[in-house]
């Protein structure tokens, strides 16, 4: 299998770790990476990029696993 890294948002602590529990019976060893709630994952997933005077002038995808 790809070792794509899975990108797992989940605010119920048992929910995460049934979705854990359940990839790991499955025998799924991408790197799981999770986000608490929609804000840390859009702190994931966009972080800005500025200018070289420090002005934020868009942002690009990925933080947490770069």
């Amino acid at each position: 299998m790809d070792n794509k890294i899975i990108f797992l948002v989940e605010d119920n602590p048992d929910d995460e770790a049934l979705a854990l529990r359940t990839l790991k019976k499955n025998n799924i060893s991408n790197q799981v990476i999770v986000a608490r709630d929609g804000a840390e994952a859009l702190d994931c997933l966009w972080v800005p990029v500025n200018t070289p005077e420090g002005t934020p002038i868009c942002y690009r995808m990925w933080s947490c696993w770069t």
